[in-house]
């Protein structure tokens, strides 16, 4: 397991993929706030306890965060993960692209200890804001900063269903 002075095998490939990327630096965050190696203590926390009060803040705060280059999910095949990482992602698309450097079998974001080395990031998921503006016939550049709640806002103010679109998205 990580710690702020050790990197673990997947921080090590997540370093090396954003150097070959051409960053000076990554920002790595977790869809849980609990860090292990075995994903059953996560269905055995619960998902109030194993997700955390601040974590869905934290991802949305360095998605929102003007100096994030992109924003790359890579959470696997675990089920748990899979579940999650939808959630995650549909919320981070409302503000941004979200891209992955690889796919599993079954579409998911592969983790990055699973990537040949040369892997590059492909468009994973499409910003729904951009969706929502062109719908809503109004200024892509509004709605790139909003938080859900008020994308659920505007969405409904045009006349769109809020579940609709992030589902299509």
């Amino acid at each position: 397991i990580a710690t702020e002075t050790q990197l673990d095998p997947t921080l090590t490939r997540c370093f090396g993929f954003a150097r070959a990327l051409g960053y000076g630096s990554m920002i790595v965050l977790n869809l849980f706030a609990i860090i292990g190696t075995d994903p059953a203590i996560l269905t055995e926390l619960g998902e109030a306890e194993s997700i955390g009060p601040l974590n869905d803040a934290a991802i949305m705060s360095a998605a929102c965060d003007a100096r994030t280059g992109i924003v790359i999910a890579g959470f696997g095949a675990e089920p748990i993960a899979q579940a999650r990482g939808a959630i995650v992602v549909r919320n981070i698309a409302l503000v941004r692209d979200v891209y992955a450097l690889g796919l599993t079998k079954s579409g998911a974001p592969r983790h990055p200890l699973y990537l040949r080395g040369d892997a590059r990031p492909v468009l994973y998921r499409a910003k729904i804001a951009a969706m929502v503006a062109s719908e809503c016939g109004c200024d892509p550049a509004c709605t790139g900063a909003l938080c859900a709640n008020e994308m659920a806002a505007k969405a409904a103010a045009c006349g769109l269903s809020w579940d609709e679109i992030a589902r299509e998205a």
